[in-house]
């Protein structure tokens, strides 16, 4: 009889480690923390320019007078021809991030509804978009307007005229149109005639004034500075308005015996300058009824 008692053996505990918790933890949250920071600041955004007009770095992305985005960068394009303006737009304006969405850098200018921008002459230049209209098309590459679009400078019903001229000279899109050295419309485009026998303009005259055209109607260029010297007059210089010192413009007049009103496209002639007859009529027009 083996009187031997069986001897017990303790296996080793294995103790758990609880320690890789705290750095996984971390790990995750600071994952958590810039994906909320990549998703607060929004989305970016890249427009290219012709000119930078002198936006920066900090410059806002605006639209209805409300900052929805901040430039980001501001550099030249490889073949140094383009400005590329980086934005990050802000996440509640992800809605501008559409195909068709149109983009221009707002400085100071003279357009039909007068002067615009004039805040950025002491303050910073800023972008202004346009929204697409029903677009769900995602966009992230844009290219910038180098001035309004004109749906923001012109109203519907108004009457659309074409003036004809041997030279382009100062004429270009965003010219004023002006009667009695009041701003009543602007040149939309210029272009080469369809033969191309002269150039032609585009123009856009306000409802309100479009009664001012009659088909006898004489329009010609104001330089802004007229100079004449004589013998015995000297020098005279006489000077325009502001206006037309800073951006040229288009004048009008129309007899004292006005003809009949005007259709759209219907063709004026442009003039190199006014006859002193012209700037002597003085025709009694009375708005239109319609």
């Amino acid at each position: 009889m083996n009187d031997t008692l069986p001897e017990a053996t303790q296996k080793p505990t294995v103790k758990k480690s609880w320690s890789w918790i705290l750095p996984v933890s971390a790990l995750i949250l600071v994952f958590f923390l810039s994906f909320s920071s990549m998703q607060d600041k929004g989305l970016p955004l890249h427009i290219q320019f012709e000119l930078g007009h002198g936006i920066k770095k900090g410059d806002s992305l605006k639209y209805r007078g409300i900052i929805i985005g901040t430039v980001n960068n501001v550099s030249l394009s490889n073949d140094l021809k383009k400005v590329k303006v980086d934005i990050l737009l802000k996440k509640k304006a992800k809605h501008i991030g559409r195909k068709g969405s149109l983009f221009w850098i707002v400085r100071p200018t003279l357009g039909l509804k007068g002067a615009k921008g004039l805040e950025t002459i002491v303050g910073a230049r800023y972008i202004a978009v346009r929204p697409a209209n029903n677009s769900s098309l995602e966009c992230f590459e844009f290219q910038g307007l180098e001035n309004a679009p004109l749906q923001e400078i012109i109203e519907p019903d108004g009457l659309t005229l074409t003036l004809y001229c041997p030279q382009k000279r100062s004429l270009k899109p965003g010219t004023g149109i002006r009667y009695r050295q009041i701003t009543v419309g602007v040149v939309l485009n210029v272009t080469l005639a369809s033969n191309a026998s002269s150039v032609e303009a585009t123009l856009w005259i306000s409802k309100k004034y479009k009664h001012l055209i009659r088909d006898n109607s004489k329009f010609w260029i104001e330089s802004g500075l007229e100079v004449k010297a004589g013998i015995f007059s000297g020098l005279d210089v006489n000077f325009g308005s502001p206006e037309t010192l800073i951006a040229g413009g288009i004048g009008f007049a129309t007899p004292n015996d006005p003809g009949n009103p005007v259709k759209n496209q219907t063709r004026f002639k442009l003039n190199e300058k006014a006859k002193d007859s012209w700037l002597e009529w003085d025709p009694s027009l009375s708005a239109s009824k319609k």
